[in-house]
């Protein structure tokens, strides 16, 4: 009992706030690839959607195939190092210490910036 008492008497150690904590782990980075990859996954759905509503036919029938093209090396990937780069995650599931690269962030966000920039200039030429 007397452990206990003392224990319970002894101050408690700094704590940090919560930027010290966001900065020790990363978070903005690890934020920033989230949302790049999300980013490149929506562009493909929102584009799917856009061609789908168009009035013209091969269009409409692209879209079906669009979806093919894009996510069907993903998943033949899926146990390579590919799909890791691609989902910006680590090789290996227990590597917790694992922080995406800038480079593989910038280049997410590229990536779809050039895709809804191409489906809007597809959408502008066949549609005018």
């Amino acid at each position: 009992m007397g452990y206990r008492a003392k224990r319970d008497r002894s101050p408690p150690g700094p704590h940090p706030s919560l930027l010290q904590l966001a900065s020790a782990l990363h978070l903005g980075r690890r934020y920033l690839a989230a949302v790049s990859v999300g980013l490149s996954v929506y562009a493909v759905f929102a584009s799917q959607r856009w061609f789908a509503v168009s009035p013209r036919k091969t269009l409409r029938t692209a879209t079906a195939f669009m979806g093919l093209l894009y996510f069907l090396p993903t998943f033949l990937l899926r146990d390579s190092g590919m799909f890791a780069t691609l989902m910006l995650i680590s090789r290996s599931r227990h590597n917790l210490s694992y922080l995406p690269s800038n480079h593989g962030i910038a280049l997410h966000l590229a990536i779809a910036a050039a895709f809804i920039a191409a489906t809007g200039f597809t959408l502008r030429e066949v549609e005018l």
